[in-house]
């Protein structure tokens, strides 16, 4: 591994791992920890943690753009409170009780400075029978559907993803084999929260990092920002780590939590304890320990989480269904992931799921 990626992975947290100092006398290639913070999320991060530790040898020009990031991300959750409060408002007036996803809760529970975790959406999850009700109140407030995707509204530069559902089955029927999550039960513990003004409602602490594992493991862990959210959840809360295990155990969620602890726990070295991990009961054969280190190495390219999440799944019908689904999306899905469309879609599909396997082969050799 580079050692611009191992720099970058200690200092991305609220709080930099010690030996950056160490990394730092060994030489490094700005540009490219320039590069990859701003594609992983946590530029921000970096230029608080550069700034407060008074590391030397910091090109300028470097810690100039790191910093444009972190303001970039100040004014756009300054935007988004902006933008957002009518719509709260009216969500409130309207009766119209609703969970807010990570994004702004994030920034106010986890991090505490928007500057340190930026968003390009607000995620709202609320009720299948009161989701007309919150289409009406977006258009009413002037956001449009964006075409192909029915739910994701925008005006301007705001952006909101309406949720009736928090594992993704609207897209992947089959993905609710390996599930059995209970909507009610995560509703009802769910916390006030005030937000703008208005009292809103955001998961509790154990179902918060739940969903976070669950979000990181469904793409992949692409982004580095989605492993940090998990390790500073950890750091920030008090985790009560029995009734984690319970719920992990009760929505058939144990390995998406097992794997999106584990990469927080050796990638950022989040204080998860081995006893959680052990709890969890996640039995990997060869196959499964060569995609999960692929992961953890940081390959992050969709498509991953599909494999692993096999691994979820009881039988081999449903195993079959679920890939077929995954590789055919049915018609009204497909503009949301490949926009250009045409009678090219599924061989450029097809030859994306090749280049995946081979990458992966190649990789795990």
């Amino acid at each position: 591994m580079r050692t611009e990626d191992i720099l970058l992975r200690y200092l991305s947290g609220t709080v930099p791992r010690g030996g950056v100092e160490r990394l730092l006398k060994d030489g490094v290639d700005w540009e490219h920890i320039s590069d990859r913070a701003e594609e992983q999320g946590v530029a921000g991060l970096l230029w608080r943690n550069l700034k407060v530790l008074g590391c030397e040898g910091v090109p300028p020009r470097a810690m100039r753009r790191l910093k444009t990031s972190y303001l970039w991300n100040v004014m756009n959750y300054e935007l988004y409170s902006r933008d957002l409060g009518p719509v709260l408002r009216d969500f409130w007036e309207g009766d119209i009780p609703f969970v807010l996803l990570r994004g702004p809760v994030l920034v106010r529970l986890v991090y505490g400075d928007p500057g340190l975790r930026g968003f390009t959406d607000v995620d709202i999850w609320t009720r299948e029978g009161d989701l007309g009700k919150a289409q009406d109140i977006l258009r009413e407030n002037g956001f449009s559907p964006l075409d192909g995707h029915p739910l994701l509204f925008h005006r301007g530069g705001v952006w909101v993803d309406l949720h009736s559902d928090l594992v993704g089955t609207g897209r992947v029927r089959s993905r609710g084999f390996g599930v059995k999550l209970d909507h009610d039960a995560v509703w009802n513990d769910a916390r006030p929260l005030m937000m703008e003004g208005y009292e809103v409602l955001s998961l509790s602490a154990v179902d918060r990092l739940l969903f976070l594992c669950l979000h990181a493991f469904k793409h992949s862990f692409w982004r580095l920002i989605w492993t940090v959210d998990i390790a500073e959840t950890v750091r920030k809360h008090r985790i009560d780590w029995d009734a984690l295990i319970r719920r992990a155990r009760d929505f058939g969620l144990e390995r998406p939590v097992y794997y999106g602890l584990l990469c927080a726990k050796e990638l950022l070295g989040a204080p998860v304890p081995e006893e959680a991990l052990l709890l969890l009961s996640v039995r990997r054969g060869y196959v499964e320990r060569k995609l999960s280190d692929l992961a953890i190495s940081g390959l992050g390219t969709d498509g991953l989480s599909e494999a692993l999440y096999l691994f979820s799944i009881p039988k081999v019908s449903q195993k079959l269904r679920f890939l077929w689904e995954v590789v055919f999306l049915r018609p009204e899905v497909r503009p949301q992931v490949d926009p250009k469309g045409g009678p090219l879609f599924y061989p450029r599909r097809l030859f994306r799921a090749g280049k995946l396997a081979l990458e992966m082969a190649r990789r795990a050799t």
